[in-house]
């Protein structure tokens, strides 16, 4: 089990600030701002250099002021400010605030495995833009782009497309353009929503295969939410611009794209579990984080619990064996308590990106997983983990107000009176996580009864054990073993 660095990381990254002794005057014109707060042309060629020129509207001059800010760290890749050269600033006659800007931008590929998902890069054959690493961290939220690339290059994006190469972004946090010649792009329906899926390289999947598994995922969380967050969606697949071994993979997903970079298994069907498993993990991402409008560092509750239901649906569907489901919480549980220190969840995710990215996947998975059987216990299996989510989801959608992550989660759980013990001891406490009496719930035993640690059923079980395990996916399981003997 890895416990990689996957989902939303808008507001992570960390700023390094040119000052505005460095402003001089420059001729260029990107044309009219549109209503936007900029406006933006990124020039690529195939070395991996990028130009960008753009100009802030009229009425957005007076927030940037003197201060021109780039993204320096993002999502544990540090340096990014390295990859910028040749800036040139026009500053207003007035006031002598930033009214236009060039730069050049070095999209080389970083060797650091995590940044393939996460931060912008160009190759011979295409590559990633993350906007939010390309422009000047200023508050924008609108922008118009203009992206001119190689002859032969496709761009792929669910920005609005104004006309050709001219984009009309709503959230450059959120904005993300996938390029490449060779790309190969289909489009699956899924109730009122659209899935594109764009593919690069040879997989040991078929693109209608990867197209079925998105549909199910997608249908899926679809039913836990309630509904889903947009109409159009896209999924990008790519393997790595430098090559890793096999099993490794990264992702991001931001708004309603998900990108996921990786390498091939070795056969057919590891391939297709791999995705699936990817997958799994990323569409829940289009709900939690990217559907709500929240804020913060709640880490611990989009990422945990994505991992959690994500494992649960893999027994679901027949993806991943109980037993493997049993044995990806133990691994978490063990995780958590060798930690030297101990932090809270919601301090740890404050940390994530300082050395504490494992503790919030494994600690979190296991609050997630202990939150399930205290609902499905006391609600006789009527009432599941899923309901917190729905709840949070349908509260706090993207058409809602700003809120606090951590305030909006805990007090949507604060509803749930079995909760409090988790909550107050393992979420917002820091004490070792002591699961006996949760997962004996579900008639579930540790395997070493000494440390308390590895899981697995209890020979003897009685009717409402059974029947919570049955919502855990257990007797699904059964059943698939019992068509193979």
């Amino acid at each position: 089990m890895r416990f990689v660095t996957n989902g939303n990381f808008s507001g992570l990254g960390r700023r390094v600030s040119t000052l505005a002794g460095m402003i001089v005057l420059c001729a260029f014109c990107v044309g009219s701002t549109s209503g936007q707060d900029i406006t933006l042309r990124i020039k690529i060629d195939e070395r991996g250099q990028a130009e960008v020129t753009g100009r802030f509207a009229e009425a957005f001059i007076g927030k940037v002021g003197r201060q021109f800010d780039w993204l320096d760290e993002f999502a544990g890749t540090s340096s990014l400010s390295k990859r910028f050269t040749g800036l040139m600033l026009t500053a207003r006659p007035s006031d002598s605030a930033i009214s236009q800007f060039t730069y050049n931008v070095d999209l080389t590929p970083l060797s650091a495995r995590s940044a393939a998902a996460h931060v912008s890069w160009i190759d011979q054959n295409g590559g990633l833009l993350m906007l939010d690493d390309l422009i000047p961290q200023v508050r924008a939220t609108t922008a118009q782009i203009t992206i001119e690339v190689p002859a032969g290059w496709k761009i792929t994006t669910t920005e609005i497309l104004k006309e050709p190469g001219v984009y009309q972004v709503a959230n450059v946090e959120k904005a993300v353009f996938i390029l490449g010649r060779d790309r190969r792009e289909k489009i699956f329906a899924s109730g009122k929503s659209a899935i594109r899926l764009s593919i690069s390289d040879s997989w040991h999947f078929t693109d209608d295969e990867a197209g079925a598994i998105s549909l199910e995922i997608f249908a899926r969380y679809r039913e836990i939410f309630g509904e889903a967050p947009a109409e159009t969606f896209l999924i990008g697949v790519s393997k790595f611009p430098t090559r890793f071994d096999p099993g490794n993979w990264e992702a991001d997903t931001r708004g309603a794209t998900s990108v996921i970079i990786s390498s091939d298994m070795p056969f057919a069907s590891q391939s297709q579990r791999r995705l699936h498993e990817q997958l799994r993990h990323e569409i829940f991402h289009f709900w939690m984080p990217n559907g709500v409008n929240l804020s913060g560092n709640y880490d611990w509750f989009y990422e945990g619990f994505a991992l959690y239901e994500s494992a649960k649906m893999g027994v679901m569907t027949n993806t991943i064996s109980f037993d493997n489901f049993l044995d990806v919480l133990s691994r978490a549980h063990t995780i958590d308590s060798r930690q030297e220190s101990r932090l809270s969840l919601i301090e740890a995710s404050r940390k994530r990106f300082a050395g504490e990215n494992t503790r919030v996947y494994a600690r979190g998975m296991v609050a997630a997983f202990l939150c399930d059987l205290a609902m499905l216990e006391k609600s006789r299996g009527k009432r599941s983990s899923a309901d917190i989510l729905r709840s949070v989801y349908q509260r706090y959608r993207n058409s809602q107000p700003r809120t606090d992550g951590n305030d909006a989660v805990l007090a949507t759980m604060a509803e749930w009176p079995e909760l409090a013990p988790i909550v107050e001891r393992f979420i917002k406490g820091d004490a070792a996580i002591d699961w006996q009496t949760y997962i004996a719930y579900a008639g579930l035993e540790p395997t070493n009864k000494a440390s308390g640690r590895g899981l697995t059923v209890s020979e003897k079980l009685k009717g409402r054990q059974k029947d919570l395990l049955d919502r855990l996916g257990y007797n699904v399981w059964r059943k698939a073993i019992a068509k193979i003997k």
